[in-house]
């Protein structure tokens, strides 16, 4: 992967920043979308992201699409979307329940050390065993790790569509991801929504995590 000329990095950065306007935070690899997929397929790669992003919220709903994409990024190896979409997930639902969800975003890291055997029994058993509104998660979380384990999808299924989308999508974003972000300190993962701008929900769920 050779280094972008300076007028790729300098667009590529301009649209981070431009993001973060909306979302509240940057992208770490945004310049190595580009290194990787030329600068007009990394624009390809940006839109096919919100399309997967807006096709789950959906099919599935907010909170669901989240968990997809977190359990992608985490399938994949990679730290900063496995821990910020999950991070998203949990203040989202949070929000909308006032409880906590099972799975906290800071499991991330040790949960990419397990095998993927291990790691489907593990969070599908957290969200099996939770309240009435952790269970209501169970299927687009088993649904999610079915697909990632080879199933091609219900055809003509809306919910299938919009899980192997995005699927599809991220395992392209975290072949330029893992290896930028392999270190990455959990403190620095953002929420990978506009939840992230939501300061106040924030401070009230890291209370409720002990982390005040």
């Amino acid at each position: 992967m050779s280094p972008a000329p300076w007028y790729t990095r300098w667009l590529m950065r301009g649209t981070d920043w431009a993001w973060s306007l909306h979302t509240g935070y940057t992208t770490p690899f945004i310049v190595e979308i580009a290194e990787s997929y030329g600068l007009r397929n990394a624009f390809k790669l940006l839109g096919a992201m919100t399309g997967s992003t807006n096709r789950l919220e959906a099919a599935w709903g907010k909170v669901d699409a989240q968990l997809v994409l977190g359990i992608a990024g985490t399938w994949n190896g990679c730290r900063f979307c496995g821990a910020g979409h999950i991070y998203a997930a949990n203040l989202l639902f949070f929000r909308e329940h006032g409880e906590l969800m099972p799975l906290d975003e800071r499991e991330i890291f040790e949960l990419q050390r397990m095998g993927f055997d291990e790691l489907v029994d593990h969070v599908t058993g957290q969200f099996a065993s939770g309240s009435q509104a952790v269970r209501s998660l169970l299927p687009v979380v088993t649904r999610t790790f079915e697909i990632e384990r080879g199933d091609k999808g219900r055809e003509g299924d809306d919910r299938d569509v919009a899980i192997l989308s995005a699927i599809e999508t991220w395992n392209q974003l975290n072949e330029c991801s893992v290896e930028k972000v392999y270190d990455l300190e959990i403190d620095l993962v953002p929420a990978l929504a506009t939840v992230f701008k939501d300061k106040k929900l924030i401070k009230r769920y890291q209370a409720a995590r002990g982390r005040g």
